[in-house]
């Protein structure tokens, strides 16, 4: 048995499983995920795929931050590639596509980053490896918005503006050097090197948490240095596997992560009690420490005690339960295929973590398929990193995630089921000036279908329910949403796509006097690609 972090990193939350809802790409995608064409390799050597994307979006709603606006037409310009590289010595994925949208109201031109990069590297066969991660994308700065629904540019099912835009960023560095020991195991040396940003798209975001949004003005960046030192057992102990784990991080940014450490030493055990059942325990020592309003620090022991299930080859659950920063930590990490046709991907999970350190978790414990879609490095679960209905928050908080996505996939149709719960409790804020107590509640629910009408020409729909709640200094404020789409793509040529877009969404805000105010938005988007 493999160690159970084979990337160590500083937080312990599993990214949302879920699929992305994308004009014409949601069958592909769980081809992809069922071993399908999809989802097979790409030829051996290199390949590059440009492509220019042209949209044309109407809104009667251009939602800013304090969730009100004015109809606009949005011209939107992508230009794309998508990379894949398939030798002896990597295997890497780059999708690239940076947008310029130009706004009729409101004079904004904004120019947004969108990129997927994986690429593992042999340096040297079997001794010196380097894996490289990379991720970009603007989400909503302020949360209830419902998923992505193009992936040519629009800002989603609602179109914002560029106050209520932030656009993320996240780069690591991963390399390591690798010994066997022959039937007794193997050892490993190794470092990683992180960044993270978040940062609104406003010129003029003003500072401060609200109940939508615990993001600086100024926004929200760190850089964490890891250095680890891993032994793995092999066939030698028979039924019994172990593992342990010495590693050090040093961070330093902004709010919380400024100065930031973790120390940590833990010991790996598992022993299989049949072929397809593991039984798994965990025991350590924690020294970790956070900045921020008040400062987080710990010193102490972690555990944790569980199992893993591997009932069939396309199925594996692990479940552990224990202590983990001096808080309780369960976590949850399942793929189950009931038939050749469906998966059920379930994840739970709690912790300590910022924002950022859930981005660049989820990032560095994610590889991409050929598409460019994220998907988890040892089960080929699908994640989603960021995201528009949780909104960005910088505060230390006690999080806990929970997801469970459905699909099933039929000759013509695809059929995607997610729901999706966070709750987070802060323990620290960036600052003094938002030092005030905000905790969340927050749930969606999605379900998408896709279905081939004729060879060239597919038809999406999707319907999502969802609520965020707020609670600060004692009172609390409930923002629900509901949103609808419905979209045409048309395959033109082989290497020409065209796609029309309506989305409709409807938004809940408590107003000072405690009433709720209703705003439905429209959207209606056009657009194609051309790929060289």
């Amino acid at each position: 048995m493999a160690l159970l972090f084979a990337v160590p990193a500083n937080a312990q939350l599993l990214a949302e499983t879920g699929t992305t809802v994308q004009v014409g790409a949601l069958h592909q995608q769980l081809a992809g995920l069922m071993g399908g064409a999809a989802g097979a390799l790409a030829s051996p050597g290199w390949r590059f795929t440009p492509a220019l994307g042209v949209q044309e979006s109407w809104t009667d709603h251009l939602l800013g931050s304090d969730g009100t606006g004015k109809s606009s037409f949005i011209t939107t310009f992508t230009p794309s590639a998508l990379i894949n590289g398939q030798t002896t010595r990597t295997n890497t994925t780059i999708s690239y596509a940076p947008s310029l949208q130009y706004y009729s109201n409101g004079s904004q031109t904004l120019i947004n980053q969108n990129l997927n990069a994986a690429s593992q590297i042999t340096v040297l066969p079997e001794r010196l490896f380097l894996d490289l991660r990379g991720f970009a994308a603007v989400q909503p700065t302020y949360g209830g918005y419902g998923p992505s629904y193009s992936g040519y540019g629009s800002s989603g099912t609602t179109a914002l503006s560029g106050q209520n835009q932030s656009q993320t960023l996240g780069f690591s560095a991963h390399p390591y050097l690798r010994q066997s020991l022959g039937d007794l195991g193997s050892a490993e040396l190794g470092a990683t090197l992180s960044y993270a940003s978040q940062n609104s798209l406003a010129s003029n975001q003003t500072s401060g948490q609200s109940p939508l949004n615990t993001t600086l003005g100024g926004g929200q960046n760190y850089t964490s240095e890891q250095e680890y030192f891993s032994l793995a057992s092999g066939s030698a102990l028979g039924r019994t596997s172990a593992g342990l784990l010495v590693s050090a991080s040093q961070d330093s940014g902004s709010g919380v992560m400024n100065n930031a450490y973790r120390n940590q030493a833990v010991m790996n055990l598992g022993y299989a009690i049949t072929r397809s059942l593991t039984a798994l325990a965990v025991f350590g020592y924690d020294d970790v420490h956070y900045g921020g309003t008040p400062p987080y620090n710990y010193s102490g022991p972690q555990w944790s005690g569980g199992a893993r299930w591997v009932p069939n080859p396309d199925s594996s659950i692990t479940v552990l339960y224990g202590s983990l920063q001096g808080v309780q930590s369960v976590q949850l990490d399942a793929s189950y295929a009931p038939t050749a046709r469906t998966r059920v991907y379930a994840r739970y999970s709690e912790g300590i973590s910022s924002g950022l350190q859930q981005l660049l978790s989820g990032m560095n414990g994610s590889t991409l398929d050929p598409m460019g879609n994220p998907v988890n490095r040892a089960t080929n679960t699908p994640v989603q990193l960021g995201g528009g209905f949780y909104g960005t928050q910088n505060n230390l908080a006690q999080v806990t995630n929970a997801s469970v996505t459905a699909t099933l996939l039929r000759d013509r149709d695809a059929f995607s089921v997610t729901f999706s719960r966070q709750q987070s409790h802060q323990l620290a804020a960036a600052s003094a000036a938002d030092a005030s107590n905000l905790d969340s509640t927050g749930w969606y629910g999605t379900l998408s279908w896709q279905r081939d009408l004729w060879v060239n020409l597919n038809a999406s729909t999707f319907v999502q329910v969802g609520t965020n709640q707020y609670t600060t200094v004692g009172a609390g404020q409930n923002y629900d949403t509901l949103v609808f789409g419905l979209s045409l793509s048309y395959v033109v040529s082989r290497t020409v796509n065209a796609y029309a877009q309506y989305s409709w969404t409807r938004q809940g805000y408590p107003t000072s006097g405690g009433s709720i105010q209703t705003l439905p938005t429209n959207l209606i988007v056009f657009g194609a690609s051309k790929s060289f």
